[in-house]
């Protein structure tokens, strides 16, 4: 797919850029980019939002008619500082952009419109605080505390437990737990504003699934303090939940009712009196139950340790004899590539022939909510539909200027073949033996718009944080080069030269010395 652009003719310079490569150029560079794609968006200066800002818009200009153009407005820069605020009005844009930002910057956010364009400076501190706890504590009550709301309005079961809450599973939100909003607290001294006490907003909406399917409940949004304090509820309330997630877990769905619950919670119990509340209910006992077990509590839980591995042996045969089935169905997809690989594929634009070619397999789905043994459905391996990396790929331009990245960035074909250069170097020095470890941080050394920022020898990992082995089991050894938010492994380089057979630019017979060893016994 072409996409439009201003060419390079007569001093005109290219402007438009895919949307997802527009985020990575407007936060290394202030130049005007836009998007003319489906949720367009253009970047001017320290400013990026939703629409065409305009070729021909000052940058003074938007901070004059802020109030016109904030409603539009997706995100703050401060790039000296390597600060930006992201507001999340725009669910798609802030998502797409969020995976933008290099790791290196510190990320505040806004539940809806940026209140003023200079939020980034000093003197707006207490605004900009505010409007980042005010989010956070609005992600932390719906990802964390709706579920004890939901019980307070009468729901019977409890699956989060109020001693242990985990972090939430929403994409992002990761910067929204406890201890991440006590750390910010304690970062800017948020407790010497009035607010830190309050709530922050008396009429919050609580997006509810409990009585009616995704209903709104009204409360007030906990303050900051009491988030941290964990004194959101109170002790009586706190018991009630802790009775509901016992409940939940060791007896729901086996017939122990909350009434039992209730009655005989934290009771002393003996091994008979226990075999005869279970033999009552119908539930499995063997004698080792009574295995240092005290209370009916005890026994509660010991009852559920066997029937839970009982199950989960089950469950295991299940999922191997369906693991079986989907690889032999890769194996007869791959065979349908006539052994082309996906990459090769998506290096040719060529993965739309594969959308329709599909292996029939047999698979087991896994339990889920009341359907508590799984069951077998039919399911298809195809050969090349929504193709994903584990690792970032490259691919050349037609016009091979370019080489472009799996993850919607570009560099010059020359900046590429210039840094290779410097690398058999770097990867070829005498320093390498004691430390294969190069950083490039403050050295403004650029590959295209972005920065180099470190080259090291350690084990080879997918994007996902997975260790990748070789056929005998070992972990991969490889040079990783970080540029930018980017983590290219030589390895996916080399297999780029030689699929372009472009060994006259990058001489590849340089890339290792057998003269060097590198020790790698420090390296993570």
């Amino acid at each position: 797919m072409e996409y439009v652009e201003f060419k390079v003719r007569k001093g005109r310079i290219r402007h438009c850029y895919p949307r997802k490569e527009v985020y990575h150029r407007w936060i290394h560079d202030s130049e005007y980019v836009y998007s003319n794609q489906a949720h367009a968006v253009s970047g001017k200066g320290n400013y990026l939002q939703i629409f065409n800002i305009g070729k021909r818009t000052a940058v003074s200009d938007i901070e004059e008619y802020w109030s016109y153009h904030k409603n539009r407005m997706i995100a703050v820069i401060d790039r000296d500082r390597k600060k930006i605020v992201i507001s999340r009005k725009y669910t798609d844009n802030w998502h797409e952009l969020y995976r933008a930002v290099p790791d290196d910057y510190e990320i505040f956010w806004c539940l809806d419109t940026i209140p003023c364009f200079d939020i980034l400076t000093v003197e707006k501190r207490e605004i900009l605080c505010k409007e980042h706890l005010k989010t956070a504590t609005s992600i932390y009550t719906e990802n964390i505390l709706t579920p004890f709301y939901n019980v307070l309005e009468g729901k019977k079961v409890l699956h989060n437990n109020i001693n242990n809450l985990s972090n939430p599973y929403r994409y992002c939100d990761k910067q929204f737990t406890k201890e991440a909003i006590n750390k910010f607290v304690k970062k800017y001294r948020v407790k010497k504003y009035s607010w830190y006490k309050e709530t922050l907003n008396p009429n919050f909406k609580l997006h509810n699934y409990y009585p009616d399917s995704w209903s709104v409940l009204k409360i007030e949004l906990p303050s900051v303090k009491k988030i941290i304090t964990e004194t959101v509820f109170t002790k009586h309330q706190k018991e009630l939940f802790e009775k509901k997630y016992f409940y939940t877990k060791y007896c729901f769905g086996k017939g122990i009712s909350f009434k039992d619950v209730e009655r005989y919670w934290n009771v002393p119990c003996e091994p008979s009196t226990a075999k005869a509340f279970f033999d009552k209910r119908n539930c499995y006992w063997l004698d080792d139950y009574d295995n240092g077990c005290k209370t009916w509590n005890d026994f509660v839980i010991r009852f559920n340790q066997v029937d839970k591995k009982r199950y989960e042996v089950y469950i295991e045969e299940q999922v191997k004899k369906s693991n079986e089935n989907f690889l032999e169905a890769q194996r007869q997809a791959a065979l349908m590539l006539n052994g082309s690989r996906p990459v090769d594929l998506w290096r040719e634009n060529n993965t739309r022939q594969l959308s329709t070619k599909g292996v029939k397999y047999r698979k087991f789905v896994i339990p889920f909510s009341r359907n508590k043994y799984g069951h077998w459905i039919d399911d298809y391996v195809y050969a090349g539909n929504n193709i994903k990396f584990e690792n970032i790929q490259l691919r050349l331009t037609k016009d091979k200027k370019l080489i472009e990245t799996s993850k919607y960035a570009s560099v010059p074909y020359d900046s590429a073949k210039e840094l290779w250069h410097k690398f058999i170097i770097w990867i070829n020095s005498n320093r390498v033996a004691e430390n294969p470890y190069f950083s490039f941080n403050n050295k403004n050394i650029k590959v295209g718009l972005y920065n180099l920022r470190f080259i090291r020898y350690c084990t080879k990992r997918t994007d996902n944080g997975k260790t990748i082995y070789n056929e005998n089991g070992k972990p991969i050894l490889d040079w990783l080069i970080q540029i930018g938010c980017h983590s290219i492994w030589l390895t996916d380089v080399l297999d780029f030269i030689n699929y372009y057979k472009l060994e006259k630019d990058f001489q590849t017979q340089y890339v290792l010395n057998p003269r060097v060893k590198p020790n790698i016994n420090n390296n993570k």
